[in-house]
């Protein structure tokens, strides 16, 4: 059984774009304390910045001013970060393909690039459609307490 030390950062995060700044500084001070090795801190910080700024976005095109809810988690041997909002959510599993790594195609896609980047920052990645709209759940192995 894994044992929730519990949240060690929450914020509520204005739906604009420059407050993706806060969220970083928040979550890498919080996995800094959680003892956290620097670069698999610098892994998430980028990785929050992306699902940050998709949720934003996501806020901003549902035109829902609520915060973004971002919230770090101390597990045994892992720190969890969430981060929900309230837009219209999208299914994972249903997007479309990239072309492969040789397609000269695959260097001309400008966006969508984020889902990638976060699995290969973080131990894990997922999505959750809830009630109000998305989930996301980011997690990287740290020293057990």
């Amino acid at each position: 059984m894994v044992s929730t030390v519990g949240p060690i950062a929450v914020l509520a995060l204005r739906p604009e774009p420059g407050n993706v700044r806060e969220a970083r500084q928040a979550v890498a001070r919080a996995a800094g304390a959680a003892g956290a090795p620097p670069d698999r801190v610098g892994d998430l910080m980028v990785a929050v910045s992306e699902a940050c700024t998709n949720a934003i976005e996501s806020h901003v095109a549902a035109e829902d001013p609520t915060p973004v809810a971002v919230q770090v988690l101390r597990e045994e041997a892992e720190l969890v970060v969430l981060i929900e909002d309230h837009g219209h959510g999208f299914d994972p599993a249903g997007r479309p393909p990239r072309p492969p790594v040789g397609d000269p195609e695959h260097l001309r896609i400008e966006r969508g690039w984020g889902i990638e980047l976060m699995q290969a920052l973080v131990d894990q990645l997922s999505f959750e459609r809830t009630a109000l709209g998305m989930k996301v759940r980011l997690v990287i192995d740290v020293p057990p307490m």
